[in-house]
């Protein structure tokens, strides 16, 4: 049979058994105690047999004085009792309990097949975590069982479980524990009872006070196994008791949680250079937009400079340009002073030198309006004053004719003048520029008769008609012309070829 070592804290290191000598003998009617086995400072382990049926057995013997005072050697005897009348699958079978003596108590219980936790955990090191969750639901089934029935010391250490080899599942052999001074183990002390146990599979060695940290000795938990588990190994007592169950859920889930965390990890570091990239495309953009808003505005700089000194070339031209637009139009206000005052002159010296009945039938020309239509007056009744001239001229001819006829034959008288029959047609001449210039002797003494017959005929009266009006259209188209030319021509140029016009008579000599 392999040696087993069962230790009643975790933090005290095993011992050798005691000197002290105990007496047994009161165990021989039932048991037959072999040999002692390794234990602590507080208890003592023998192994044996019942003799009824030759069952191994070990027997736990627990001095007074090793578990302190609040009466605990009572308290384990009361638990023994309730042990031995109550049982639980993962709890080893409690068979009897005695009073060795005044201040010793021996339980005797079964003795489970198997390693211990602890020899297992030395043996292979860590654990899988959803290994863990299936041995601690067991434990902390056992530890609720007790703890709702009322024993008192729930002692569980990696070296009080046992691995049954058939079934895998966790036998616990509950020992004893010191009562504090603030009162019995509670739900906190189970629930840390479950967090020293996990923390010793996770690390693959036992809990002390003085071990590493686990994220040293396990750095591929989760965080979170890590941090849950630290955190439940060290509750103090009269903390509130965690959710044993969710934590045990939290380990089972640790593999998962890793490669989640791990995952995580990879998704972060893939973002954080996702977004290293994109900052680093940003800054070139950046680099980019400032540089082609630098390029932009000095672009925008020299067309502002272009602009301006265009501007002043514009303003500088126009400048110019409106002092020689100043001096013409100064030239200009001149030029139309003087022709004001000419025009002024000239219709001074037209108002003196015109007669009295030009004055009268031509008035004062007050506007340009006015000058337009004297005009228009001018072209449709100056053809009236050389017919009329005309037809004065036929009827005097007439008149002289008749009266010479009357006269008789010997002397022809015209305008007043004798003129002798020995005189021929063809000696009748008219004085060079006209009869009208000419005294009325003179023009008498050289008309024949022949000739004022001649003179007198519808032919010749209208040769002179058409040519007088010829001459007169000649003369107004030439007037029109140099009026339409010359709009502000004096009014006395107008009317002196207006006087020409109707005062000279025509050109009858070469009728």
């Amino acid at each position: 049979m392999s040696r087993e070592i069962i230790a009643d804290t975790e933090d005290s290191p095993p011992s050798e058994p005691a000197e002290r000598p105990l007496d047994l003998h009161l165990l021989d009617d039932r048991y037959e105690v072999v040999g002692e086995l390794r234990g602590g400072a507080a208890t003592r382990y023998f192994f044996g047999h019942r003799r009824a049926d030759g069952r191994d057995v070990l027997v736990a013997v627990v001095a007074g004085d090793a578990v302190g005072e609040n009466n605990a050697l009572g308290h384990l005897a009361s638990d023994a009792q309730l042990l031995e009348s109550n049982g639980h699958p993962s709890v080893a079978r409690v068979l009897d309990g005695r009073w060795l003596a005044a201040g010793t108590y021996a339980v005797v219980t079964e003795r489970v097949a198997g390693q211990t936790l602890h020899e297992l955990v030395s043996a292979e090191g860590a654990f899988a975590n959803p290994r863990i969750a299936f041995l601690l639901q067991d434990v902390n089934s056992a530890l609720e069982w007790a703890r709702r029935i009322g024993v008192v010391h729930r002692g569980v250490t990696a070296e009080s479980v046992y691995i049954d080899p058939d079934s895998r599942r966790p036998r616990v052999v509950l020992s004893v524990t010191p009562i504090g001074i603030e009162g019995l183990p509670d739900a906190t002390s189970d629930a840390r009872t479950i967090g020293r146990l996990a923390w010793s599979m996770l690390a693959g060695r036992a809990h002390t006070a003085d071990a590493p940290s686990l994220a040293e000795l396990a750095p591929n938990l989760s965080s979170r196994v890590l941090n849950e588990t630290t955190a439940m190994a060290n509750l103090a007592d009269g903390d509130p008791a965690p959710d044993v169950e969710r934590f045990l859920s939290v380990v089972a889930m640790g593999d998962a949680l890793r490669e989640g965390e791990l995952e995580m990890a990879r998704l972060e570091a893939e973002l954080l250079e996702q977004r290293r990239i994109e900052a680093a495309e940003n800054e070139a953009k950046m680099r980019a937009i400032e540089e082609r808003s630098m390029l932009l505005e000095r672009q925008l700089a020299d067309d502002r400079a272009a602009f301006e000194a265009k501007r002043q070339e514009e303003e500088a031209r126009l400048t110019s340009v409106r002092q020689q637009l100043a001096a013409e139009h100064a030239q200009l206000e001149q030029e139309r002073s003087e022709f004001s005052d000419r025009v002024a002159e000239f219709e001074l010296r037209a108002t003196i030198e015109q007669p009295s009945d030009l004055a009268t039938i031509v008035p004062p020309l007050a506007s340009e309006r006015d000058e337009d239509e004297l005009i228009g007056a001018g072209w449709r009744f100056g053809w009236l004053i050389p017919v009329a001239t005309v037809a004065l001229l036929v009827a005097m001819i007439v008149f002289g004719s008749v009266f010479a006829h009357h006269r008789g034959p010997s002397q022809t008288v015209i305008f007043g003048a004798r003129t002798s029959p020995a005189i021929g047609a063809s000696q009748a001449i008219i004085p060079r520029g006209g009869f009208l210039t000419q005294s009325p002797g003179s023009i008498g003494a050289r008309i024949t008769p022949r000739a004022a017959a001649d003179s007198l005929s519808p032919d010749s009266i209208a040769r002179r008609a058409s040519v007088a009006r010829r001459d007169s259209t000649t003369r107004r188209d030439s007037i029109t012309r140099r009026d339409s030319s010359s709009r502000r021509d004096s009014l006395a140029r107008r009317d002196s070829a207006m006087r020409r016009d109707t005062l000279v008579p025509p050109d009858t000599g070469r009728d």
